[in-house]
């Protein structure tokens, strides 16, 4: 009998051997070592970082998030943020990568872009958080209330003119759709282009006038321009013509005109 107890207690130390050879060891996935402290929002403009929390429809919001490591190695972590309007639908997110010493704070810049369909109001939100690379467990999370304002139309206005005298029905091509002259037209932000007309006439019983393009507001002579519409910035353009007064005279029947006079 106590031969079989000792082979028993042989066979089942071998079996408990074996087990601990061939476990993977698992590591403790219960916390992270990085650490969100803190999340700004604002705007860049150019290289330069402006922190604010009103914003704009058709706009990119920057998203600064600092992170801290508090483990004891180096850990490179991807940060997350992601932003929500004031009826909670995702707008869009940005992530970046960041590597941190020991103790080491660190922050990324993040862009959100704010689409035209988000809601307006002052309870929209962005949430950020950190993933280090080496443990799917993520970090805390932080979040800031931001505001959309709500969407109001810019307009471009445009006047033809002769000496001082406002000229209608001139053509002005916006972005290759024909308008008249005087125009007052809503655009989208962005950049645009404008056209005016290089010669227009107007019939004026036997005689006409030709107004022939002299320049813009701001001394171009180029019929075509490019113009930058910025949100809740109304801009005013002026097209300046010269005029020629033409007399028709008939001849055989035959439709022969000739200059008799030209007003600059």
């Amino acid at each position: 009998m106590e031969k079989i107890n000792n082979v028993v207690f042989t066979l089942l130390h071998s079996i408990v051997l074996v087990s601990m050879l061939f476990t993977p060891s698992v590591r403790c996935l219960t916390a992270t070592s990085i650490e969100v402290t803190e999340i700004e929002t604002g705007r860049t403009i150019g290289k330069t970082w402006m922190q604010s929390v009103n914003f704009l429809h058709n706009e990119f919001m920057s998203v600064n998030v600092t992170s801290k490591n508090n483990g004891e190695i180096e850990e490179t972590a991807t940060v997350f943020a992601s932003a929500y309007d004031e009826i909670n639908m995702l707008l869009g997110s940005d992530e970046a990568n960041i590597t941190l010493a020991v103790g080491e704070c660190g922050s990324v810049l993040l862009s959100i872009y704010i689409p035209r369909w988000a809601y307006s109001g002052d309870a929209c939100h962005v949430v950020a958080l950190a993933r280090p690379i080496s443990n799917p467990i993520s970090s805390n999370e932080m979040d800031c209330i931001f505001s959309i304002l709500a969407h109001t139309a810019t307009y471009l206005n445009i006047d033809c003119l002769f000496s001082a005298t406002s000229l209608d029905c001139m053509g002005i091509w916006i972005d290759s759709s024909l308008c008249l002259s005087p125009l007052m037209i809503p655009l989208t932000p962005g950049t645009h282009t404008v056209q005016a007309a290089s010669t227009q006439p107007f019939e004026n019983g036997a005689s006409f006038r030709l107004y022939v393009f002299k320049r813009w507001e701001n001394n171009s002579t180029l019929t075509l321009r490019t113009i930058d519409i910025v949100e809740e910035a109304n801009q005013t353009l002026t097209a300046y013509y010269n005029r020629l007064t033409i007399i028709s005279f008939s001849r055989l029947k035959l439709g022969t005109h000739f200059v008799a006079g030209c007003t600059f």
